[in-house]
């Protein structure tokens, strides 16, 4: 798709040759915008021809027009900078610029293209695709595909019914049911059209499938039915005129089936009266911004999720009664083949079709079910699926277009860390900065607004309500995947992926590899991106990359990620225009030296991840895991991630765009870095004693006090980070003392403590932290048997996180102490025995989460929870989130040796 390029390449341009600080790389500005521009143009034509044939016929030609000049743009670029960096000399000198025929090539090979797209957008006629009913009709398709059998919507039947008809409102108002396609919108929609007290509730009932290619007349026609005569001789405004006539003083319930725009809506909703006669209009979309337009309040919003386990077996079981009476092999066959349908219904009632045609053997069994890996079934029903999202595809903005593509590197049914998205989605091109916002917070509102057309899911939310995780369905994902190699954007070999077979002698965009030996790339193409996204479920901890020789086709990175260690015998070279760096490091891989190499001459990394697998859980930094402040070479670095087992010099000059920086050792913490660093959001600091060559006599409280007094200094000179909103520190072998709040900055958020061991007292003093949101005492954080908060503080404070504090045994507080508390996770509080009862008088906790503790206090939590309900507040959820493995009475008997390790432990540290 063209999306991927002209992204790209815009990104690009805006990032190699319209930065102020890259200006002496080109000859001729003027140039370079005129580039961009047509670029631009193209965008705009793609936007809005999607339905011309023509311009479908020439978009191929604009993608490979636009990888061709990125490519000739970015090798002229990483000759300049190699040359640049091979002889040190030459920085001194002019530095080569990038030569003018090469842009004035690119601009007359757009210019050529421009012209045949004027040609189309000035011709009178214009090709559109013809007419077919089932392409465009995808809520028809969904309800003729899906059975009439509706299981697990029980629920949500009950709330729209109620909301239909019980609802003592007499205005009109919309209802709206908002899911992917397949999920089974239209299937509940016309349950409730049908039933029988909905049916006697209104005076008149109207259905029209909106779909894509809206038509104002056929929905007015559709709604209208017998009412209009002689048709062809009416406008549509006339047709608009007697619909509203008819429906005037009546009580109607309107249904608009598969509505895909706020302007498909806004182009009929004043043919519907309100006329206080309670009237109704269901709407069923894939979009949540039709809903919100057609009702601001969201108060009427139904969202449809997956089928779970249960119900997607008596979906199957209703839709195939012949599952009751097949051997049990049978059944387990056809369980496993439900289960791969991750309960979308449309899904199952294909899946259930197939197998009521099928005879009732094991091997024919067997050979459907191993074709259904994909959901590929050969009847027509099967088609829907792919129709309906291939129809969902087509409708996106071409940025979202190209970031949908892009999830097809992500191994089959895995959680998706946003985080990690973001920065791959900034870093591959995809994501244009409006105005002054943050890239991430862009890149942010594009994920939520493909969650908001159901074609990712949400899996888990942080605290203050931004996506954590997320993950695709696996229609979605084999969507992506097909397209993405169709498209040759992608090159993925791998166990999910076997039948991909040798890697395309063409070459690609985004290599996906999980072999252990890094495949051969003399021959292909040298691929933008190559990632080793391992699945779970193939992870190894003593896995290691074994190239075939040394890394040397990556002169165009911009994307590379290995997550289990690359081996000894590799290296990396340089790779200048590399933008994102993921790499592991093992006891035996990659030495840091390379890295810190590759680094000295990256000048457009954005994003630095240097994760470690420790050889003992004891390790602590040393100085063969050191990186030096040649690693800061980037202007663009936004985010260093390094394991704290790493050590990192920090950079000697300013960096404005650096956010995150994890860790930082105790011994950087002057005011001289963090000048350095002035915009940073997250930190984390790494505490562990200095080495004392001089070798003191002093005893060991002096030595005692002396770490306490210079760690609260470090802690002190924290104020000069004024952006900081997320701190964490951990300590080995400290003891760390606070004595000001004020030593933390002002906007400080969200703080997180490992071993710190904090006296109670202290972390009375963290309390009056006046922004503090966020408290995650970990592993040892505190010392102490009782807390005791004082009054006045944690008055903003939200979450609270308290794990493996052994000693932690009275909590003396009340409600005041924490008069916001929203969630309370208590974990591995081995000698707590309640939750202070007073908390059955905090109305502001919604969550408390236990695990791995005593069951009294699992039971204090459930008592409050009980009290509260009496008092009918029933917004309080308690989980006990205990594995399954460890009962509570193995807790118990296990508390001795438990608290001996944790004994042991506190000794090493």
């Amino acid at each position: 798709m063209a999306c991927v390029a002209l992204s790209s390449l815009m990104r690009t341009i805006e990032l190699e040759l319209l930065n102020p600080g890259r200006s002496a790389i080109v000859e001729d500005e003027e140039q370079v915008k005129s580039l961009y521009q047509s670029l631009c143009f193209f965008i705009e034509f793609l936007d809005k021809s999607k339905d011309i044939v023509a311009a479908k016929n020439l978009e191929p030609k604009i993608k490979d027009l636009v990888f061709q000049i990125e490519d000739r743009i970015e090798r002229e670029l990483e000759t300049i900078y190699g040359e640049t960096y091979s002889e040190p000399k030459k920085r001194q000198k002019a530095q080569r610029r990038l030569p003018s025929a090469l842009l004035k090539q690119a601009i007359r090979d757009t210019e050529d293209l421009m012209v045949q797209i004027r040609k189309i957008l000035n011709s009178p006629v214009q090709a559109f695709p013809s007419a077919d009913p089932q392409a465009s009709c995808g809520g028809s398709s969904e309800h003729a595909a899906a059975s009439d059998v509706m299981e697990g919507r029980g629920q949500k039947f009950e709330e729209i019914r109620d909301q239909l008809i019980c609802n003592r409102s007499s205005g009109r108002e919309v209802i709206s049911i908002l899911g992917m396609g397949g999920i089974g919108k239209t299937t509940l929609a016309r349950r409730l059209y049908e039933d029988p007290s909905v049916l006697s509730h209104f005076d008149i009932l109207g259905w029209t499938v909106v779909s894509q290619k809206h038509d104002v007349r056929k929905m007015l026609v559709d709604l209208l039915n017998n009412e209009a005569a002689k048709i062809d001789e009416v406008t549509d405004g006339e047709l608009a005129g007697k619909l509203q006539k008819c429906l005037r003083g009546k009580r109607y319930l309107i249904v608009l089936d598969d509505i895909w725009s706020t302007r498909s809506w806004e182009g009929i909703q004043l043919c519907f009266p309100d006329d206080n006669c309670r009237s109704r209009i269901l709407l069923t979309t894939r979009h949540k911004e039709v809903a919100d337009s057609a009702d601001s309040s969201g108060n009427r919003l139904h969202t449809l999720g997956f089928l779970n386990q249960e119900e997607s077996w008596d979906l199957f079981c209703k839709s195939f009664p012949g599952i009751q009476s097949v051997p049990f092999e049978l059944e387990t066959i056809g369980r496993n083949v439900v289960d791969k349908c991750h309960g979308l219904p449309l899904a199952i009632v294909v899946v259930a079709g197939v197998f009521s045609k099928l005879n009732k053997t094991v091997e024919e069994w067997q050979n459907f079910e191993n074709q259904t890996n994909s959901l590929v079934v050969t009847t027509d029903l099967s088609e829907q699926c792919s129709r309906i999202l291939t129809l969902s595809y087509n409708y996106l903005p071409l940025h979202l277009k190209a970031c949908i593509l892009y999830l097809s590197i992500v191994p089959k049914d895995e959680a998706i860390i946003v985080k990690r998205l973001v920065r791959l989605w900034i870093a591959e091109g995809f994501v244009e900065l409006i105005n002054s916002e943050n890239l991430e917070e862009v890149a942010h509102e594009y994920l939520q607004d493909l969650a908001d057309r159901s074609l990712i899911q949400i899996q888990k939310r942080h605290f203050n309500g931004k996506i954590k995780t997320c993950r695709v369905h696996d229609i979605v994902h084999e969507f992506c995947v097909r397209e993405a190699i169709k498209e040759k954007l992608l090159n993925v070999k791998n166990e999910q992926h076997p039948s991909c077979g040798e890697l395309q002698q063409e070459g690609c965009r985004w290599l996906n590899f999980w072999p252990k030996k890094i495949p051969d790339l003399d021959n292909i193409y040298v691929p933008r991106s190559i990632l080793y996204l391992q699945h779970t479920s193939y992870a190894s901890s003593s896995e290691v990359i074994e190239p075939n020789d040394d890394l040397r086709w990556g002169l165009l990175l911009r994307v590379l990620e290995f997550g289990p260690p690359i081996s000894s015998g590799s290296s990396l070279n340089y790779t200048s225009l590399l933008r994102y760096l993921g790499i592991c490091l093992g006891h035996s891989s990659l030495p840091l030296e390379d890295v810190s190499r590759v680094l000295s001459c990256s000048r457009n990394l954005q994003t630095l991840i240097v994760s470690h697998k420790p050889s003992s859980s004891y390790d602590v930094p040393s100085s063969c895991h050191y990186l030096s402040s040649e690693m800061w070479a980037s202007q663009e670095l936004s985010h260093v991630e390094c394991s704290y087992l790493i050590s990192v010099d920090p950079p000697n000059e300013v960096k404005e765009k650096l956010h995150t920086l994890y860790w930082l050792s105790q011994r950087h913490c002057t005011e001289d870095v963090f000048s350095r660093i002035p915009n940073v959001r997250k930190l984390g600091i790494f505490c562990q004693p200095e080495t004392n060559d001089g070798g003191g006599d002093g005893d060991g409280d002096d030595d005692d006090d002396d770490r306490e007094v210079g760690l609260n200094n470090i802690l002190e000179n924290l104020h000069h980070l004024n952006q900081l909103e997320t701190l964490k520190i951990k300590a080995i072998k400290q003891n760390i003392c606070l004595r000001n709040p004020q030593a933390f900055p002002q906007n400080l958020k969200e703080l997180t403590l490992f071993t710190t061991r904090l006296p109670w007292n202290h972390i009375n003093i963290i309390g009056c932290m006046p922004s503090l949101e966020v408290l995650k005492l970990k592993a040892e954080a505190t010392c102490g048997e009782t807390w005791e908060p004082s009054d006045g503080g944690f008055r903003r404070l939200k979450f609270l996180l308290i794990d493996s504090c052994y000693q932690f045994e009275n909590w003396e507080a009340t409600p005041e102490h924490y008069p916001v508390l929203e969630r309370l996770v208590l974990r591995n509080c081995l000698l707590l025995e309640e939750i202070p009862s007073s908390f059955v008088d905090m109305i502001t906790l919604r969550l408390i989460e236990i695990s791995l503790c005593r069951p009294s206090l699992l039971a204090s939590a459930q008592r409050i929870q009980k009290e509260q309900q009496d008092l009918g507040n029933y917004g309080l959820a308690v989980r006990n989130t205990t594995p399954f493995s460890v009962l509570a009475s193995m807790v118990v008997s296990m508390l001795p040796n438990v608290l001996s390790v944790a004994t042991s432990l506190c000794q090493i540290m």
